[in-house]
């Protein structure tokens, strides 16, 4: 969707619900500008985050949908679920008596999906609802599909003339060691009470007996997704040089007094100096400074004012 289309929409919203930029503004903490400037698809100064608190106050929300090459990014993204997905599937269909199914669409009550594999026991009529991931994003949101999955999963195989005694749920993901780190970090949401391993698994689909819940790892080479490309010595060592720091500038060198004029007096304790000339006067000089004379010998006496005095 193009920016102006964006503004566009919000702004229809907007007047739709009879509300002004001034208000929108106060109840989501932003500027009147902001809102405007959003309206009008100026975004390049707008976060996504205060994008997200605006359209939230119209009940409404943002969806980003990166695009790239046409159909090729949908490859990069879905290719490495489609092989996960098909390694499933020949290992089905290995085991005797069971049937499995991919994609299985819902809609039921309003409530939406699709079910990665969905597997049928019909010697035990036991159900197998099967969710794949590649890639572990969004525990939240794994958490919310497969609670949603198991609670129409006998309507769901209802539709397929599948009447289910019981009810599994297993979670598979791609065996790499990011996606087992971040199991183990998450491993209070998405590892149910009571749940298997993989090892268990596999001798529960060889005999099905009542409800189980389980998360394990598959192999599939070509359902990894490469995280991280290594630079080459030529990519380091430029990246190297770019972050090079600069030598320090060497302090500049102390400025000399110049001639004719006194060097600053240094900061420091006062100290007692006998003025030349002056006997018996003190003054108190600072630093390097020039000898100050005292106060008295600045204040004359009576007897030299009487003599000035006759003297004119």
């Amino acid at each position: 969707m193009e920016d102006a289309q964006l503004g566009a929409r919000i702004k229809a919203v907007r007047l739709k619900l009879r509300r002004t930029q001034v208000g929108l503004a106060g109840d989501a903490g932003v500027r009147p500008i902001d809102i405007s400037h959003l309206e009008h698809g100026v975004l390049d100064d707008l976060p996504l985050p205060m994008m997200r608190r605006i359209v939230s106050v119209l009940g409404m929300w943002i969806e980003l949908k990166p695009k790239w090459q046409g159909v090729e990014l949908d490859r990069l993204t879905s290719g490495a679920h489609d092989s996960l997905q098909r390694a499933v599937i020949e290992r089905f269909a290995r085991l005797p008596g069971w049937v499995a199914v991919p994609e299985v669409t819902y809609s039921i009550f309003g409530e939406r999906g699709s079910v990665d594999v969905l597997a049928w026991h019909e010697a035990t009529r036991s159900l197998l609802v099967i969710e794949l991931k590649t890639v572990l994003v969004g525990v939240g949101e794994i958490v919310r599909t497969l609670d949603q999955r198991e609670r129409l999963a006998t309507e769901i195989a209802a539709g397929r003339g599948w009447h289910a005694t019981s009810v599994s749920i297993w979670q598979v993901f791609t065996d790499t060691r990011t996606n087992r780190r971040q199991v183990e970090q998450h491993a209070a949401l998405l590892r149910r009470s009571g749940a298997i391993d993989g090892q268990a698994m596999r001798a529960w689909l060889r005999r099905p007996s009542g409800a189980v819940s389980a998360l394990s790892f598959v192999t599939a080479p070509s359902a990894i997704i490469r995280s991280r490309v290594r630079p080459t010595k030529q990519e380091r060592a430029e990246a190297l040089a770019k972050a090079k720091v600069p030598a320090r500038a060497h302090a500049p060198a102390k400025a000399q007094p110049t001639a004719g004029i006194e060097a600053p007096a240094m900061a420091g304790p006062p100290t007692m100096a006998r003025a030349p000339g002056m006997a018996g006067a003190t003054s108190f000089t600072r630093g390097v400074g020039p000898p100050r004379r005292s106060p008295a010998a600045h204040r004359p006496t009576r007897a030299s004012a009487t003599g000035s005095a006759r003297a004119r």
